[in-house]
């Protein structure tokens, strides 16, 4: 019997890696039909399946399932079920998996919670979060910070953006380029656009490379603050950078310098035309 459990968890993985939940459920429920108990492995495989088909819902009533065969949730559970909620942005089912395991004996980990900060996509709720895991003894990492921060983005709050940096720093976080593109774009969304400008040019400084996101988030901060010169030395570097045009790179950028009419200067950095019109080809 434990070996065809075994052979049922593998067969669970393998249709959890391809996201086929479907099947991987109906393996579930035929186990009680050639009378094998399903144990936690068996039902963690199937969650995650879940999880990457993202069906949060049948994720919970599989937990629920569980419960009712008194069988005891673990880390990878928690995880599965909780990350199901962040693909689907069903925050307030992450927020109960975090506070139903709060109570239980299951250690908390960073993972959960930072499912949960992604799930939220608000900047309160995001912040709350942090607080929540400092308060239970939880090192909050660079991904608790990123999801924050666009969450913060998302509700264009670039005040507490630049409060989670200054958290970042303190707590000797590394930022990387999610971090750098998720700020600048926060700020340029709540219109700080001089704030914008002085963040890309900080990340870039410390030698986190940007790419078309970072420019594009740039350029269009330069284009809604009338900002034509920021804008052709932006325009500068990403050709210089080699970076690849992107529809809001080219977009912004001949929006900006066309309020300072210098749409010649377009025509020159862009080197060719053509490429103006090939990338929205």
């Amino acid at each position: 019997l434990e070996l065809s459990i075994i052979a049922c968890t593998a067969l669970l993985s393998t249709f959890e890696r391809g996201a086929r939940w479907r099947p991987g459920l109906q393996v579930l429920r035929r186990l009680h039909g050639f009378r094998l108990q399903p144990n936690v492995a068996v039902c963690n495989a199937a969650m995650s399946g879940c999880e990457k088909g993202r069906r949060w819902d049948k994720a919970w009533r599989l937990l629920a399932c569980m419960g009712t065969d008194e069988l005891e949730a673990d880390t990878i559970t928690r995880n599965a079920a909780t990350s199901a909620c962040e693909k689907n942005a069903r925050w307030e089912s992450a927020l109960m998996a975090i506070a139903t395991w709060q109570c239980s004996k299951l250690e908390q980990d960073i993972y959960a919670i930072n499912a949960a900060i992604s799930a939220s996509g608000r900047c309160l709720q995001a912040l709350n979060l942090l607080d929540f895991a400092r308060d239970i003894q939880l090192r909050t990492d660079t991904v608790s910070c990123n999801a924050a921060i666009t969450a913060c983005e998302q509700d264009r709050s670039w005040l507490y953006t630049m409060a989670i940096l200054q958290g970042m720093e303190q707590c000797s976080l590394q930022a990387d380029l999610l971090t750098a593109n998720a700020a600048v774009t926060a700020c340029e969304k709540a219109s700080a656009w001089s704030s914008s400008i002085l963040l890309h040019r900080a990340f870039h400084g410390r030698g986190c490379q940007p790419d078309s996101v970072s420019y594009g988030g740039l350029l269009s901060a330069c284009e809604k603050g009338n900002l034509w010169e920021q804008a052709t030395h932006a325009l500068e570097s990403v050709r210089g950078m080699g970076i690849a045009w992107s529809p809001n790179i080219c977009t912004s950028a001949a929006t900006a310098l066309e309020q300072g009419r210098k749409w010649k200067r377009v025509l020159l950095l862009l080197g060719n035309p053509s490429v103006f019109f090939e990338t929205f080809a």
